[in-house]
């Protein structure tokens, strides 16, 4: 916590340690880069000019994962220390998450608004010791340090072998998980048009909240949670980087193509970074992280059947324009969590979120969504119908012949 804050932090008290093994687990796999778009006289990208923060990945008590990306905004007025105050905002905004999370408390409940006020509380301490008053005049003006922010909490694997995930968002930094068989979307863009991942592309919104020195009282953080229970990839990311692909299944089919090129989860990151380096309009940051999976083969070949035979596949061969590969295949899938809700789980139900989707989709476009059966569970299913073949068999012939006889009975007699 910064200096003259003055944020009591939530959920404080003894800290849960964090087991060495996991911290250097997180170190080997985690995945981090940033490209800026400006380029210098060389022509070379310009990351002292990048207004997008460092990601961040790292191990936290209570043996969480804590992934964050932050894009600055305002452009490169009111800032200090040769910095802009895009940049000032994004550092600050993930520096305040690292410090809250790192000292809070695992079992503590969720709180959007105790986070939001700790990020706003550095950001106005900057904003008045720091800057003169602003005479700049709109949105961004008027709202000085002004950053997205995008942050997931993983918590450690239950005995139930599911993980509660913890999304926290505002702005447009997203939220994705990349699954063996779908890309899905976690957070849900903030802007006042409401417009879907789809039409963001096409005519991309203003947005309609982000964190600021002097941001409105009822703007503050959104919060998702639900407990994970397939293998995949989280992937935060700013606007830059989704941004430069025509819709969603294009972006899903970009990271498809990196993922075939690569032979290793660093490999594939270094990829999609060089992928942008050779030519952005934004700058992009990205924190990537594979969750229940570590077998970066393992994930490749699952995926590659996806992309020939899965959804992606189909979206692709379409013979349908944009909009409706975008409202008929992709977008069902592409909105539904990849896991349960808390309630679900509280209440021992366990209704999985993604059964809901499948039961509104028309029958060809159903997907499996948990991947391939398992092979226990078709020998299972294969011995009940054996056993309930068995069982129900000699009733039904048993009076099939009682019918029969009672038929030529009454036919002989007529």
């Amino acid at each position: 916590m910064s200096p003259g804050s003055g944020v009591a932090m939530h959920g404080v008290g003894e800290q849960a340690p964090v087991n060495e093994k996991v911290v250097e687990s997180v170190k080997a796999v985690s995945l981090l880069f940033r490209v800026a778009a400006a380029r210098d006289l060389a022509g070379q990208q310009d990351l002292s000019r990048c207004e997008d923060a460092e990601p961040v990945c790292q191990a936290i008590s209570g043996n969480r994962l804590l992934l964050g990306v932050a894009d600055g905004l305002g452009g490169y007025a009111l800032g200090f220390d040769n910095r802009s105050g895009g940049q000032i905002a994004a550092s600050t905004a993930i520096d305040a998450v690292v410090d809250y999370f790192r000292n809070s408390n695992p079992d503590a409940e969720a709180d959007a608004e105790a986070l939001t006020n700790l990020v706003f509380k550095q950001l106005r301490y900057l904003s008045e010791t720091k800057l003169p008053p602003s005479r700049v005049r709109g949105t961004l003006g008027r709202h000085r340090l002004a950053t997205t922010l995008a942050v997931a909490v993983v918590h450690p694997v239950r005995d139930s072998l599911v993980r509660r995930v913890e999304c926290y968002w505002i702005g447009d930094s997203r939220i994705y998980f990349l699954g063996t068989n779908a890309l899905r979307q976690l957070s849900r863009d903030d802007n006042l048009t409401g417009s879907d991942a789809f039409q963001s592309v096409l005519d991309p919104p203003p947005m309609s909240q982000f964190l600021a020195a002097s941001m409105e009282r009822e703007w503050r953080l959104n919060l998702c949670e639900f407990y994970l229970d397939c293998p995949g990839v989280l992937f935060l990311c700013s606007d830059g980087c989704y941004s430069e692909f025509e819709n969603p299944w294009q972006f899903e089919a970009g990271l498809q193509q990196a993922l075939e090129a690569s032979e290793s989860w660093h490999s594939w990151t270094e990829c999609l970074r060089l992928r942008f380096v050779d030519g952005c309009s934004d700058d992009v940051s990205c924190a990537v992280f594979p969750v229940g999976m570590e077998n970066f083969s393992e994930f490749k070949r699952s995926r590659r059947s996806n992309a020939s035979h899965g959804l992606l596949g189909r979206c692709m061969a379409a013979d349908l324009t944009a909009e409706e590969v975008w409202s008929q295949i992709y977008q069902p899938v592409y909105e539904t969590l990849p896991g349960r809700r808390p309630s679900d789980m509280a209440d021992g139900s366990c209704n999985d979120v993604r059964e809901e989707t499948e039961a509104t989709e028309p029958p060809r476009l159903q997907v499996r969504w948990s991947g391939a059966s398992r092979p226990w569970e078709l020998f299972l299913a294969w011995l009940l119908g054996f056993v309930l073949a068995t069982i129900l068999s000699g009733p039904i012939i048993f009076w099939a012949r009682v019918f029969w006889n009672g038929f030529k009975s009454l036919w002989q007699n007529i």
